[in-house]
């Protein structure tokens, strides 16, 4: 006859964040094991069916109850069985989620005798649908030192696009009508798990800038445009009021020039789409100017320091320094909602238990830079869902910020803030979607301001990005002028300078356009010239220089200038200089005016000379 067990009832707790799991209590008396499988539709619902395994280390205890607290707020149709049928569920919410108690039907004794168990229930909050992209993201289980064994599958109906990545690779996969991607225990022991189908992502953003003239003459001003990189392109589909030129920096920031007269205030509004990329394209943003400049000491990137320099010796690779960041700083909401002042790279590092994404940012390029790897910071918006795991929190709008790399053929974006908030999801050899690029500060650490850092009364709402499900469909148009920058008239044979007026009138970038200049009546200097990259209402004076090749040539003459299939005509009139009245008449005086002074002077030789006193 079985011996009665004490009379004592263990209530086993395990914390649950985003359907991750931990045990809690009494880890020494029981071992447990977890086979989980997501299920995801196409409406965005998640069906999570969890099949837990305790399994006594002893013969004096059993379980009663079982404790799980899920960062998922939202869920439904939560229930839970084992072999006896249902399980009494209670439910309650908490600030960190819902808390949800389990009472087991089954009394399992003796050591080694396994509690087979399931829990189920449905959630929008792992799957999400923007855009062009659906991202599935599963959160490592905290104190996972505590689980036997854990294994994950992912089910994903066909049609919701090409595996983008997986974070970490996945064990396995096969593709019956659904695709199945599994993960153990080893593969996810530093991180949890993040998931991304479809090809690129396209945003919609409207941005509005706010200047302000205070001097008493006027003035030139700029704005920071989305420009155009390795991961992004962008189509400017709109800027009111029009500037009077956009160039590009050293750094490959789009500035919009302006100017405004003595206490003037100028509103602008800038819209369009941005497309995003998984990996850099060939490198779009790379700087002109040379590459010891991004291994400077600058504010905030303290690369003198003793401190930092000894660090980064020890460090000494992008991807050490990627790791040192994220695992020792920790992230501070206290930061942002208390809008407390950059701190730079010194600070983050003496103080690393108060950061937010600009601390993170800032040590990683001072420690790139003092190892001798050319590193700048980017400033920009990032889509997120979830701002407790992907946090927004630079100044002034709520944006974000995240440094870059130079590799040797492309600045490499990571992110060591979301690589810690995350719990360790790899954003250094796969990035991904959800960052858009608004300024780039390279040579100085400061400036530009990116879009949403232009305010007056620092209230205003001046960055709204969306994701959008297509492209608008745009091709570059550069336009060709000359109009009063080329003479209309020239004298044959003698060199003249003219100006060509190159525009940008589409809303894509023009880049590594050429044009060609042809003319059966003239001699061109050059015959080609390159295009500088033209960013949309970019506009440019090419000089050239030319003259006839016949030296009395009298006429039109044509010179056929040829931009991107385009072609283009400029006649200009050209005479000898006999044929040009003021030359004629200039030549004409200095002619008879020599013949006047030759008679005269041959004139005076005969007449006799006038001696005083003779």
């Amino acid at each position: 006859m079985r011996q009665k067990l004490p009379a004592f009832l263990l209530t086993i707790f395990f914390f649950l964040h985003s359907a991750g799991v931990a045990l809690a209590a009494e880890p020494a008396k029981f071992s447990v094991s977890y086979d989980i499988n997501y299920e995801i539709e196409k409406n965005g619902l998640t069906k999570v069916t969890q099949n837990a395994h305790l399994t006594n280390l002893t013969s004096e205890y059993y379980a009663t109850q079982y404790v799980s607290r899920l960062g998922n707020a939202n869920l439904e149709n939560v229930r839970a069985y084992d072999r006896l049928g249902p399980l009494k569920i209670v439910t309650t919410g908490t600030d960190e989620g819902r808390k949800i108690t389990v009472s087991f039907n089954d009394r399992v004794y003796g050591r080694g005798k396994t509690l087979n168990w399931t829990l189920v229930f449905e959630t929008k909050e792992i799957a999400l649908h923007n855009g062009r992209i659906w991202e599935i993201n599963i959160p490592k289980p905290s104190n996972l030192e505590n689980i036997t064994d854990y294994n994950v599958t992912l089910n994903v109906p066909k049609g919701i696009g090409n595996l983008l990545y997986a974070k970490p690779e996945p064990a396995g996969g096969i593709n019956p009508p659904r695709d199945f991607y599994f993960w153990n225990r080893d593969l996810i022991k530093d991180s949890g798990i993040s998931v991304a189908f479809g090809d690129y992502q396209v945003y919609n953003f409207i941005l509005q800038y706010h200047l302000a003239n205070l001097n008493f003459s006027s003035d030139d001003m700029e704005i920071a445009l989305p420009p155009e990189t390795g991961y992004q392109h962008v189509v400017l589909e709109n800027l009111n009021p029009a500037p009077f030129d956009v160039y590009v920096d050293p750094d490959g920031n789009w500035l919009a020039k302006y100017r405004l007269s003595a206490g003037q205030k100028l509103d602008i509004e800038a819209s369009g789409q941005v497309q995003t990329f998984l990996f850099p394209r060939r490198d779009l943003s790379a700087p002109t100017a040379n590459f010891s400049a991004y291994t400077y000491s600058q504010k905030y990137w303290e690369t003198n320091n003793p401190l930092i320099r000894q660090t980064a010796q020890k460090l000494r690779t992008p991807e050490n320094i990627y790791n040192f960041v994220s695992k020792t700083l920790h992230y501070d909401t206290g930061r942002v909602e208390n809008n407390l002042g950059r701190v730079g790279a010194l600070g983050a590092i003496t103080h690393p238990e108060s950061a937010i994404c600009m601390e993170f940012t800032d040590l990683f390029i001072a420690l790139a830079r003092a190892a001798g790897i050319p590193a700048r910071e980017v400033n920009g918006f990032a889509f997120t869902a979830d701002n407790r795991r992907q946090p927004l929190s630079l100044k002034k709008d709520i944006l974000h910020a995240w440094p870059e790399y130079f590799d040797g053929q492309n600045w490499v974006m990571v992110d060591p803030t979301w690589g810690n908030t995350t719990g360790g999801i790899d954003y250094f050899h796969t990035f991904d979607l959800d960052h858009v690029t608004f300024a780039v500060q390279g040579i100085a650490s400061t400036k530009p301001e990116p879009a949403g850092g232009y305010k007056i009364t620092g209230k205003e709402k001046d960055v709204t990005v969306t994701p959008a499900p297509a492209l608008y469909q745009t091709a570059p148009a550069a336009s060709l002028a000359v109009g009063n920058n080329f003479p209309a008239e020239v004298i044959s044979g003698l060199p003249v300078n003219g100006k060509i007026l190159v525009s940008n009138s589409g809303p894509v970038l023009v880049r590594g356009n050429k044009i060609t200049l042809a003319s059966a009546d003239f001699f061109l200097s050059p015959s080609t010239i390159t295009v500088p990259d033209l960013p949309p209402f970019a506009r440019r004076a090419i000089p050239v220089s030319f003259r006839t090749k016949n030296a009395l040539f009298s006429g039109k003459g044509i010179i056929a200038l040829a931009l991107d299939g385009n072609n283009f005509q400029v006649v200009v009139i050209s005479r000898p200089f006999y044929e040009n009245k003021f030359i004629a008449g200039f030549a004409a005086i200095l002619i008879f005016g020599s013949l006047g002074v030759w008679a005269v002077a041959k004139f005076a030789r005969h007449l006799p000379l006038f001696r005083p006193g003779g």
